[in-house]
């Protein structure tokens, strides 16, 4: 997986590419929840290239949903896949995640 930010005022926009597995959902999840935690209290993330998301990314996305919320702010799916939106689905989290 890699992944490309960019800033607009309180929002971080991130285009995540590949696989999102343990290692790099963990290192991919305190990255985010840095800038979070420095007033980017709104987090769009672009998973149109994103081809497997596993648990622990999942995990990730939780925890980064949690930390925006307790600003007030909001996190953003945006463009999954057809095989991610169903992971989503699956689970029941498309009623938890705004997925646009």
């Amino acid at each position: 997986m890699s992944y490309k930010i960019s800033f607009d005022g309180n929002d971080v926009y991130v285009k995540l590419v590949g696989s999102i597995t343990l290692l790099k959902a963990k290192k991919f999840k305190e990255v985010i929840l840095e800038f979070i935690d420095q007033g980017k209290f709104n987090v769009h993330i672009d998973l149109s290239s994103v081809d497997l998301i596993d648990s622990m990314a999942i995990s990730a996305l939780i925890a980064l949903l949690k930390r925006t919320h307790e600003y007030g702010g909001q996190l953003y799916l945006k463009n999954p896949n057809r095989f991610v939106r169903q992971v989503f689905e699956i689970t029941r989290l498309n009623e938890v995640f705004t997925i646009r």
